[in-house]
């Protein structure tokens, strides 16, 4: 059985100052940075790959020829696209660190699951020669039956009366 995530915990201590420093770093980016709806998130521009620098140049231009818009100043756009360019690095290690744990949630459930399912070959191997160990395993036992073999193995309903039937039965004369 493969044991890659379970034997590297840190205590509990150690993960709760984690989780503080995390929850410390997202507040840190709700002072500057914001949440879209789905509807926003659809609804964005998103520009080519190199438009930065010619977002650059047309800023350059604007405040050259003096082709300045109130509703869309220089400096406005100028900030954005620092911010564009500032949180760039962020957003990578971010993902880098949600993947880490996704992938350290997946193999930890991987780990456990394989880990119990073991175990409860075992207790079912026992569980014959051990009435309390039976009567203790059958709910384990009942939520690991397929849904299917449940229905198989439930006592047959009775047949429902077939339409303009008043006796029971089957409906044929």
């Amino acid at each position: 059985m493969e044991n890659k995530v379970g034997k590297n915990l840190p205590s509990d201590t150690e993960f709760a100052a984690l989780v503080k420093r995390v929850q410390d770093v997202l507040a840190e980016l709700r002072k500057f940075c914001i949440t879209l709806s789905k509807e926003e998130r659809t609804t964005r521009i998103h520009p080519a790959y190199g438009f930065e620098e010619v977002a650059e140049q047309i800023c350059d231009l604007s405040e050259r020829y003096g082709a300045t818009l109130t509703d869309a100043p220089v400096s406005e756009i100028r900030a954005d696209l620092h911010l564009v360019r500032m949180t760039a690095t962020l957003e990578t290690l971010l993902q880098a660190g949600s993947q880490l744990i996704s992938d350290t949630r997946a193999q930890a459930a991987h780990e456990y699951a394989q880990g119990a399912f073991v175990q409860y070959g075992v207790l079912s191997a026992l569980a014959p020669h051990k009435p309390e160990l039976a009567a203790a395993i059958r709910p384990v036992k009942a939520f690991l039956t397929p849904p299917r073999k449940r229905a198989a193995d439930a006592p047959a309903a009775p047949a429902a009366p077939a339409a303009g039937d008043t006796k029971g039965g089957t409906g044929s004369k």
